[in-house]
């Protein structure tokens, strides 16, 4: 795992720095490098969980696409439910938000 020179892991929450290391193992897996673009560093937009070290960023454009859709599956997967992981424009963008019980 690498990271951009200023990402910011200050206040990284334990249930998103469990999400990350889960989520490396799914990288090293399909040997892909895994790189954070952002953390709680960076704008996000209003209420992001990147403010309070929820959610954290993945570069993207280097992962070749068989190899992208097989990742993403394996991390929807492994994560529980308390997470999303959602592919961006031009990150992949994962977060811990518990769901509300009804």
């Amino acid at each position: 795992m690498t990271t951009k020179p200023e990402v910011s892991v200050a206040g990284l929450q334990p249930e998103a720095l469990y999400g990350l290391m889960t989520v490396q193992e799914v990288f090293r897996e399909n040997k892909c490098e895994m790189t954070v673009t952002s953390v709680t560093d960076g704008t996000h937009s209003p209420g992001s969980l990147h403010y309070i070290g929820h959610a954290f960023d993945l570069r993207l454009y280097h992962i070749p696409q068989a190899k992208l859709d097989t990742i993403i599956i394996q991390c929807r997967e492994r994560l529980p439910g308390s997470f999303d992981v959602v592919i961006e424009s031009d990150h992949i963008h994962i977060e811990h938000q518990p769901k509300k019980q009804r």
